[in-house]
């Protein structure tokens, strides 16, 4: 093995902060054969931030069929949108929309003109794996369940952010594998309880914080194992039935709240949120082994600048919102069963060698692609032949290079 090079520090273009590039970051940017980038993380994390919108829908018409649909894209928006039954149908194919590469023109500049033509569904979900769902966004593998955002494989779930795996839950954040939650925040494996945070396999409580293995207690902060306690403090169960009875009415709910509030902050805090973790630096992490820098998510293995992967994921970087992915780099909302994903957004289900891509769906080997289905071997939507395919990439990529587009996300 040749010398290490050691950490160079370089300037970013947009803030003008110096950030590092080590050699363990050089090694990935070798492996997805990517140029090292020009943006430091937080410049380029808001950039593929700004792509998405999860939290905001609008009444709308489709612009197919002319009913009215729900979507997070408004009225004005500058291209055509589908209803998800009309463009997960067989009358819709974005290979229609399919150009040639000219070599005369900056890569980026013909992406956008195509993403601008091609028709994108209402809303981003897995639609074809929903049940009952049709009020989500950003979320997938769902049944019976409405405006949960950033969710997926939840059943009876309401009014949730980033909930996984859950059943008869609502108004919850980050809530995983709960059932019969409420108000729950960063909770996983609990039951039946409410006002929990920072908590896991908790179950029939109300007001808990930072606690493990608890059961039938409230107003309880850095518990482990304990039943039947309020104020931290030994009650009989009758005693704690009495007071779980008193907090029926929303008044003194809300008077609760803030007494809870108040006592919690009695607790010393935990320098960083997480469970099952090796060898790891960023906050709210679960079952995560060589993470660093990441945020809010489970099963990352060997990670830099994540957050909020929402299943295991390995080998990536630089991305938001990905899971059941190995090899994956500065993407957003891609994942399950997927491999080598670079500069992707809002691909999901079953992908495998995509580059500039963008809204696909069971795909492999695509380059600058938006809106399509089950396709392989295809430019700007454009269908090639896998020879044909793999002849233009290299010439595209020293294109791009030569332009100071190649290994720079969406702009």
């Amino acid at each position: 093995m040749g010398e290490s090079e050691g950490p160079s520090y370089m300037t970013c273009l947009q803030c003008q902060s110096t950030f590092q590039v080590t050699d363990k970051d050089r090694e990935f940017y070798k492996k997805v054969e990517v140029s090292e980038p020009k943006l430091c993380p937080p410049c380029r994390e808001q950039r593929r931030l700004l792509q998405i919108n999860q939290m905001n829908l609008y009444k709308r018409t489709c612009d197919a069929t002319g009913e009215t649909i729900i979507s997070n894209y408004p009225a004005h928006s500058p291209y055509p949108v589908y209803s998800q039954k009309y463009w997960f149908s067989d009358q819709f194919d974005g290979r229609d929309h399919g150009r040639d590469y000219d070599f005369n023109r900056p890569f980026f500049e013909q992406l956008f003109e195509l993403w601008k033509e091609v028709p994108r569904p209402a809303l981003f979900s897995n639609y074809l794996q929903d049940e009952n769902s049709q009020y989500t966004n950003y979320a997938g593998m769902n049944k019976d369940c409405y405006l949960i955002m950033d969710s997926d494989e939840n059943q009876d779930c309401y009014y949730g952010y980033s909930n996984n795996s859950s059943k008869n839950s609502s108004d919850c954040f980050r809530l995983d594998k709960g059932q019969l939650c409420y108000e729950n925040v960063d909770t996983k494996n609990c039951y039946n309880s409410s006002y929990i945070y920072n908590s896991e396999n908790c179950s029939d409580s109300l007001f808990l914080a930072n606690c493990i293995g608890v059961k039938n207690s409230i107003m309880c902060s850095n518990l482990q194992h304990k039943e039947y306690h309020v104020f931290n403090k030994p009650v009989s169960k009758q005693e704690f039935e009495a007071i779980r009875d008193s907090l029926k009415s929303r008044k003194v709910l809300e008077e609760a709240k803030k007494k809870f509030d108040a006592f919690r902050l009695q607790f010393p805090q935990r320098y960083m949120v997480g469970i099952k973790n090796e060898n790891c630096t960023g906050n709210y992490l679960i079952n995560c082994k060589n993470a660093e820098q990441c945020f809010d998510s489970r099963g990352i293995w060997d990670g830099k600048y994540v957050t909020q992967t929402f299943m295991p994921c390995k080998d990536v970087m630089d991305c938001d919102e990905v899971g059941d992915i190995e090899i994956c780099y500065e993407s957003n909302n891609v994942g399950q069963n997927s491999y080598n994903l670079r500069f992707c957004l809002q691909c999901l289900g079953d992908h495998k060698n995509l580059t500039y891509t963008n809204c696909c769906f069971q795909t492999a080997n695509l380059f600058g692609c938006f809106g399509l289905q089950g396709q392989k071997f295809c430019i700007l939507n454009k269908q090639y032949s896998e020879e044909e395919y793999n002849e233009m990439v290299p010439k595209i990529i020293e294109h791009m290079t030569s332009t100071g587009e190649w290994g720079e996300y969406f702009p």
